[in-house]
């Protein structure tokens, strides 16, 4: 028996609530990375069929089967899943993919129960991860021709053929005609496209979206054949489902697709997959795709939240092109990571299917057995790690700054996201590659630079942070970074990390708290983490200078910063309200130490240690207040360089301020940080920038492309 969503399923919302709220927003997904699925396709229950001869209908994949491959999605680091439409589709064994809705108020069946799609959306968002689903607002479905439509199947107030635009084939040269006719009027199947102008007609069609989205605490849309539907209406619908939409808007132009990001928060960026797929599978020149970023930027209200792709269910796969093979696939992939955008890789792509047009595009994901050995599986998952540090050492605006073209050839493409310079190339297997010139980079003449994929090392030549960057084994694509912000990518060049030199100095002073724990950080940002673990460091770019542990000290004569020291008062707690304040100013100096690799992270503030037993040594200065001075610490060997930074430049102060609340075993913590200090004006006269407050480093948007291209 059909489920209906409006009525059967409103007490359950009650007794089983969606843990994640719904309706994410645009701001919320920017940084999301998606993989889509065909629901029918991707995983089949257990006991079931494996085998399916007829890829046009049914193959039996569920969503109860689809949690058991949650680990396999997000194995290679995915945070969200884009499943099929949900909603009851014509009773055909050919509507196995969604997009044939009968009634948009009842759930698809033929892919499981009420309770299993409320288990999948559980197990997603356990993970941290968001759930998008399809949604078809511009036709429903009949299996014969326009003429013996039955529209008594459809519910009220659909059930009429006055609630359609008149059967007619599109013209696509014609705007009109792609929004009032019908996407099919085949005899095997038609399409009625809905009278979205009649408010009776289309207001319900919008609610029940709506009624869904806030039913199963769905976190985004997809919008399918959104083009087909008048820009207005776009704009009504998103307002009304109150969450994140990026439509579906199948065209090659960038002007017309970003046009659509006036009335939704995203599109599809189809003009960069027809541009990607000819270069990476025809050898078209990346003059093309470096055009493509442009105009995306261009003509896109916001370029970092458009859908970005290499195929899906619509296109033939990447590897079905002739010119395709591995090492295109992996530069491929590697551009579409960190190009501006949210990524989608469409299942299958890391086993390289091979499937052409539709159907064949279409297969069984079970027969890959999930194999998480796949090369294409393995690189992904690293491209995702990568894209986390770059956002850790770029800092939070990684996902909102400007895509830096640096070159475009023939043959490669050299670009900057954050502190990450790309090299992509289509080389493939059989060329002999060359080596790729990167033309003014954000990097200093004499830095030092780690490929994250190789580790393989190159050092910046020209003044202008122009440099040549060798080809790599096996023509793979190249991602540079400061050898200090590696991290546990190439922890072996640790010990070899040398730039500028600087020292710290500061004051900490502390009552009653226990211990305390700062840690400086200089990259794109400065923090300082006050927390109850017994030490002091400081961070440098990505590098951890550590000195020989000494104990606290009074205001006598400075002393060596610490990296262990524990302070306490006795018992019993003292009455007045204790309090600890940090404040670091890091300075440049030719002083000397030692580096001990470390990994870069988001700093936080934890909350202060207990009060200290009865048995705390008495002898511990005084009552109340402990007086702790930090010398200059004395570095032993070269800091690493803060990118573009001159020597001369000035560094950040940043202070936090710590106040207990009323539990003593509780710690309320302030942040703040002061303005960092900017080096870095507008980009240089041959780029291009839609806004660039002069004195920053980014852009409002993507904003960058070489005016020669």
């Amino acid at each position: 028996m059909l489920v209906h969503v409006l009525s059967a399923l409103a007490w359950a919302s009650l007794l089983l609530p969606v843990k994640f709220a719904w309706a994410a927003s645009a701001e919320q997904w920017r940084d999301r990375t998606i993989y889509q699925v065909l629901t029918d396709r991707f995983a089949l229950p257990q006991g079931a069929k494996a085998t399916c001869n007829d890829l046009t209908v049914y193959c039996g994949g569920k969503y109860s089967a689809l949690i058991d491959q949650l680990d396999y999605i997000q194995g290679m680091g995915f945070t969200a899943l884009w499943i099929s439409p949900i909603v009851e589709n014509r009773d055909t064994p050919q509507a196995y993919h969604g997009y044939w809705p009968q009634d948009p108020n009842k759930l698809n069946l033929n892919y499981g129960t009420d309770q299993d799609l409320r288990n999948l959306i559980s197990a997603v968002h356990d993970r941290g991860m968001y759930l998008m689903v399809d949604f078809v607002i511009n036709h429903f479905s009949v299996a014969t021709e326009p003429k013996l439509a039955d529209y008594s199947k459809f519910p009220p107030p659909w059930n009429s053929a006055n609630a359609f635009h008149g059967a007619c084939d599109i013209n696509y040269k014609n705007q009109t005609s792609v929004e009032d006719c019908w996407v099919s009027t085949s005899n095997y199947g038609s399409l009625p496209d809905v009278y979205t102008e009649l408010p009776q007609i289309f207001n319900p069609m919008v609610d029940s979206v709506s009624n869904l989205v806030k039913t199963y605490g769905f976190d985004g849309i997809r919008l399918d054949t959104a083009k087909h539907v008048p820009k207005s209406y776009l704009q009504q619908f998103q307002t009304a489902v109150n969450t994140f939409v990026i439509g579906e808007v199948a065209d090659g132009r960038y002007d017309y697709v970003g046009g659509y990001t006036n009335s939704l928060n995203s599109v599809l960026n189809y003009g960069l997959f027809y541009n990607a797929q000819d270069v990476f599978t025809n050898s078209a020149s990346f003059d093309n795709l470096g055009y493509g970023v442009y105009q995306a930027g261009l003509n896109s209200r916001d370029p970092t939240l458009l859908g970005t792709f290499l195929d899906n269910h619509d296109q033939p796969r990447l590897a079905s092109h002739p010119g395709d093979d591995m090492v295109q696939d992996m530069n491929a992939v590697t551009f579409l990571m960190f190009n501006v955008g949210i990524p989608i890789i469409y299942y299958g792509f890391e086993h390289r299917f091979t499937g052409g047009e539709d159907p064949k595009n279409r297969e069984m994901m079970w027969m890959s057995n999930y194999n998480t050995g796949a090369p294409l599986y393995q690189y992904i998952a690293k491209l995702h790690n990568i894209r986390t540090l770059a956002a850790d050492v770029s800092g939070a605006q990684y996902y909102t700054q400007a895509n830096w073209l640096r070159t475009t050839a023939t043959n490669f493409m050299s670009f900057e996201r954050g502190k990450l310079v790309i090299v992509v190339n289509n080389f493939g297997q059989s060329k002999q590659a060359q080596p790729s010139q990167i033309n003014k980079s954000q990097y200093r003449q004499g830095d030092k630079l780690a490929d994250l994929l190789s580790c393989d090392t190159v050092t910046v030549q020209a003044q202008d942070g122009s440099f040549t960057s060798p080809p790599a084994k096996g023509n793979a694509a190249r991602i540079w970074i400061a050898v200090a912000n590696a991290g546990d990518f190439c922890p072996q060049l640790a010990s070899s990390t040398s730039s500028s030199v600087g020292s710290v100095t500061g004051t900490v002073t502390a009552s009653y708290s226990s211990t305390i724990s700062a840690t400086i950080s200089v990259s794109s940002s400065m923090s300082v983490s006050v927390s109850s673990t017994a030490s002091a460091s400081a961070s440098v770019s990505g590098t951890t200078v550590v000195t020989t542990p000494t104990s606290a000290s009074t205001s006598n004569s400075p002393s060596t910063l610490p990296s262990t020291y524990s302070t306490s008062s006795p018992s019993p707690r003292p009455s007045s309200t204790p309090s600890f304040t940090s404040t670091f100013t890091p300075t440049r100096s030719p002083s000397v130490a030692t580096l001990t690799p470390r990994s870069l992270t988001t700093p936080s503030l934890s909350s202060a240690s207990p009060p200290p037993s009865s048995s705390s040594n008495p002898s511990l200065l005084s009552e109340n207040t402990i007086v702790t001075t930090l010398s200059t610490l004395s570095t032993a060997s070269t800091l690493p360089s803060l990118s573009s930074q001159s020597t001369q430049s000035p560094l950040p102060t940043l202070s936090t301020t710590s106040t207990p609340s009323s539990n003593s075993n509780t710690t309320d913590t302030t942040f703040s940080t002061v303005p960092i200090p900017s080096t870095t004006s507008c980009p240089p006269p041959q780029y291009t920038c839609f806004e660039c407050n002069e004195g920053t480093t980014r852009c409002s948007l993507i904003a960058t492309a070489r005016q020669d291209l």
